[in-house]
């Protein structure tokens, strides 16, 4: 589905700054290449909405082949490169071709709270523990399933969990489903 979303200038520069923490952060990562950068930025807005009840740069996300990926990204990545602030280069990792982002600066950290930065840092050294396609598999849950190709994903998407319904789960829907009529009892 085509967007016209224009993100805000605040948002783009702390999307731009946030990529290139994250690029920083495991720049020395051999397998650390797009679909990974594009997972850290997608978690770290996405738990943050769910623990915060906001994201941390609050861009646009749309479905793409291999994962989330921040709506008009590759235009900020070529203006990134084009302004000296990283360098993009297609690596052999493997039998896999990665796209990787060097940052050729240090990114502006006066644009993000402590907390914020913290919970960068613990989604990007729990996702560096995986592989693309096992970060991918994460990703790929019900919303996933539903959404059409460069859909927007909803930051209320982040409530939605791909856990099966626990025992506890059942009896609160029993519950609600008798509180409100819907239990055919009525």
């Amino acid at each position: 589905m085509p967007s016209d979303y224009q993100p805000s200038p605040e948002t783009l520069d702390k999307l731009r700054e946030l990529t290139l923490y994250v690029a920083w952060l495991r720049r020395d990562d051999p397998h650390f290449g797009a679909t990974l950068l594009n997972k850290c930025l997608y978690y770290a807005d996405f738990d943050s909405y769910f623990h915060t009840g906001f994201p941390i740069t609050g861009v646009e996300y749309m479905k793409e082949k291999f994962g989330p990926v921040p709506r008009n990204f590759s235009e900020l990545k070529a203006d990134m490169q084009k302004k000296g602030e990283v360098a993009l280069r297609t690596e052999t990792y493997g039998e896999m071709a990665v796209e990787r982002m060097i940052p050729v600066r240090e990114a502006n950290l006066a644009l993000f709270t402590g907390p914020e930065i913290a919970l960068v840092n613990a989604v990007v050294d729990k996702l560096s523990q995986s592989t693309a396609t096992a970060v991918s598999r994460m990703s790929h849950g019900h919303i996933w399933a539903i959404l059409e190709m460069h859909e927007t994903i909803p930051y209320n998407a982040a409530f939605i969990s791909d856990a099966p319904p626990t025992a506890r789960d059942y009896e609160l829907a029993r519950q609600i489903a008798k509180k409100k009529g819907w239990d055919g009892d009525s």
